[in-house]
């Protein structure tokens, strides 16, 4: 027997599961700006819709590179026109709440093992420091350019918002 009739034979180890394969289906479905709440897929496809249904749906939604924004205690909206500035808002504070982490990550080993640090090691770490406030810097300019723009759907640029500098704390500035 060859391995292509055993992985027919044997469901094989990669095939997508049956509720995947629905939940794909019906991602395929549907429109852009379509409001689905977890009662209505879980109606429509007859997957229970709990946490790892949830994960193989976003896993469907991304493979078909379809965006979405997730309604809280309802469900998902499908990305249209109207909402894209939203999902890149929604993106954007995770980046830069992750930078902010990695700011404050940074500075409090310097504080902590600076002194015992090789210099190659705290300087690296203030380098990263430095990028890091950069990069908050015009991430928060770029949350407040999305953040209204999304409701009066005016056209603003990073440009046309105040940037708070960031300065990186430490003993070295």
């Amino acid at each position: 027997m060859n391995s292509d009739t055993e992985d027919s034979q044997t469901g094989g180890l990669f095939e997508p599961s049956e509720d995947y394969l629905a939940l794909e289906s019906f991602v395929l479905e549907q429109k852009p700006g379509a409001r689905l709440s977890w009662h209505h897929i879980q109606h429509v496809t007859g997957v229970e819709m709990d946490y790892a249904a949830r994960c193989k749906l976003r896993r469907a939604l991304e493979k078909h590179r379809i965006e979405w924004n997730p309604l809280k205690g309802y469900g998902i909206e499908i990305a249209n026109a109207n909402t894209a500035t939203k999902v890149v808002g929604r993106r954007l504070v995770k980046v830069s709440n992750a930078i902010s982490r990695t700011l404050t990550s940074g500075t409090n080993l310097i504080d902590r093992h600076g002194e015992e640090m090789h210099p190659g090691d705290r300087e690296n770490i203030e380098h990263s420091n430095a990028v890091c406030g950069a990069m908050l810097t015009y991430s928060s300019g770029a949350q407040k350019a999305l953040g209204p723009a999304a409701d009066s759907r005016d056209k603003k640029v990073a440009s046309d918002t105040k940037a708070e500098i960031v300065k990186p704390k430490g003993k070295w500035c």
